[in-house]
This record gives structure tokens, C-alpha cells and sequence, in this order.
């Protein structure tokens, strides 16, 4: 990111005629920024700022050289400037909503990148950094029993990017807790349509069948999750679970079995295996005679 932004700043135009002081400090603090001093770049941007106020651009550069030394707060200020002064620097916005992320202030940089954006869509990186943010908050509150939040959270990334099924993945996890299966559904089909191999999409298409009862629709997913992820443990107990309600007994014990291989002396492998064990033995008892 620094380098990216050296030859942006180094180059960069005042947005009004300024005095000489103020051009000689914004001249100093570039040839510093150039060398990677950026306490002597500050110093100097603050100069200019004091100088040459209306300048946008010694605000942006100022802000930038605040940010790479995590200064938020200052930072925050001295961007929170340049967009003023030039409202439609979609690279000021962008630096504004790192500088709000890095103070906390989540839904003031989902609208700077919502801002960068509107100025310029093809911006890659801000896209990346805004559904970044969307996946973090929806898991934060995930891992916090909040899934109502994590449902919003994912449906605004699901909205932003419809493309992605990574969105529509995590949006099906939020409802899933929330026991709205067919909402699920609804979502994990919308990541599978995108990516047909979606390995977290086709984990959740199997709990919701087995939410459902259709165990052996529920195996076939599973199947498919851990033939791109032999290790995955959750899906090789879930796919235990689905094929002893299809009676597979000697099938699920095998999934148990490498299970068990993966977590040794895992209690609740174990206990799953046991009760493949007395499941398989109470169909055999329950079989007449002679078959």
C-alpha cells in the first residue's frame, strides 16, 4: 500500500493555487515520503497544512502519512478534510474508511466504501476490504450468539456482492442458526448456482436436509464436502450421523473410524461409534428369523 501511494502523492496537484511556503513544505514532505521517513513527511505535511488549508491534497498526503504510522485518530481528521475539500477523490475515501475501520467505526467505513465505489466501481480493493469488514462483523456476532446480526451483516454482503458465494454461503450459517431452514436453503443454492462446488454451501445444503429428515439426500452432500476435504471432522460426524439413519451401519462406522483417526479419544466420536454399534445391533435383533 505504501508504494502504491508514493507516486499518487508525489505527483499529486494542490486543488488551489498555493503559496510558495505552503508548496516547499508539500515538496519536503514527498521527497521524505519518497525515502520512507515518515515522521519527517508529517512534520512537513503539517507545515503545509498550516500554510496552504484548503489544500486537499497536503490534507490526503497528511492523513496517508498518519495512517501508515496507525495514528487512527489523527488520520481520521486530516482525511475526513481532503474528502471535504474534494468530495469526489475516491482515493481520500478510501483512506478515510481504513483509518474509521481502524478506530472502530464500522458503519461510517462501509459508507466510505460505499462512497469510493459510487466514484469508482472497478476499485478491486475496496470491494475486497468492504466485504472483508461484512464477513468479520457477521462472524464476530456469530461467534456471540447474535445471529440476527450475522444475518444482516451477510445480507448486506450478499447484496453488495451478488456474485460472490462466499456472500450467499455465510448468509445460509446466519439463517441455519436462526432455524429458518428454507431461507437456508435459499441461500446455500444461491452459492451452489455460483460455485457448484462450494464446499461450506454443500455442508449447509446437508444440515438443512437433515434438519429435514432426507438423510440420505443429507449423505450425498456430506459426500461431496469431504471429497475435496477428506479432514473435515464436522462433515465426517455429520455424514456418520446420515448414514445410520439410512441404516448404512458398517459405512457410518468406517466415517467414525477415520473420524477418530483424525481426533483420538474424541468423547463424542466415541459415543457415536457406540451408538452406530447398538443401533446396527437392534436392526439385526429386530429382523425375523432366517434373513
Amino acid at each position: 500500500m505504501f508504494d502504491a501511494f508514493r507516486k499518487l502523492f508525489s505527483s499529486a496537484p494542490a486543488a488551489t493555487a498555493a503559496p510558495v511556503a505552503g508548496a516547499d513544505w508539500k515538496k519536503q514532505g514527498n521527497e521524505f515520503l519518497e525515502t520512507g521517513d515518515l515522521a519527517q513527511a508529517e512534520r512537513c505535511y503539517r507545515q503545509a497544512v498550516e500554510a496552504t488549508p484548503g489544500d486537499a491534497a497536503v490534507h490526503l498526503n497528511l492523513g496517508f502519512t498518519l495512517l501508515e504510522q496507525q495514528q487512527f485518530d489523527a488520520a481520521r481528521l486530516s482525511l475526513g478534510e481532503a474528502v471535504r475539500l474534494d468530495p469526489g477523490n475516491h482515493e481520500a475515501h478510501f483512506l478515510l474508511a481504513r483509518a474509521q475501520r481502524a478506530t472502530g467505526d464500522a458503519q461510517a467505513a462501509l459508507q466510505s466504501y460505499a462512497r469510493v465505489l459510487g466514484l469508482q466501481p472497478d476499485f478491486t480493493e475496496a470491494a475486497q476490504e468492504r466485504n472483508l469488514l461484512l464477513t468479520q462483523l457477521g462472524q464476530y456476532a456469530i461467534d456471540r450468539g447474535r445471529p440476527a446480526e450475522a444475518r444482516d451483516w451477510f445480507q448486506q454482503w450478499a447484496a453488495a456482492a451478488p456474485a460472490d458465494p462466499a456472500s450467499h454461503a455465510h448468509l445460509g450459517l446466519a439463517c441455519e442458526w436462526q432455524d429458518d431452514m428454507d431461507a437456508a436453503e435459499q441461500a446455500y443454492r444461491a452459492a451452489l448456482r455460483l460455485d457448484a462446488g462450494h464446499a461450506q454451501a454443500l455442508f449447509g445444503l446437508g444440515n438443512v436436509c437433515m434438519h429435514r429428515g432426507h438423510a440420505l439426500v443429507a449423505a450425498h452432500h456430506y459426500e461431496r464436502v469431504l471429497a475435496q476435504l477428506p479432514d473435515h471432522a464436522q462433515a465426517l460426524s455429520n455424514l456418520a450421523q446420515a448414514l445410520v439413519a439410512c441404516e448404512r451401519y458398517a459405512e457410518a462406522q468406517a466415517r467414525l473410524d477415520q473420524l477418530l483417526a483424525l481426533r483420538p479419544g474424541d468423547r463424542d466420536a466415541l459415543l457415536a461409534r457406540e451408538n452406530c454399534l447398538a443401533a446396527q445391533r437392534a436392526a439385526q435383533a429386530a429382523r425375523p428369523t432366517g434373513q
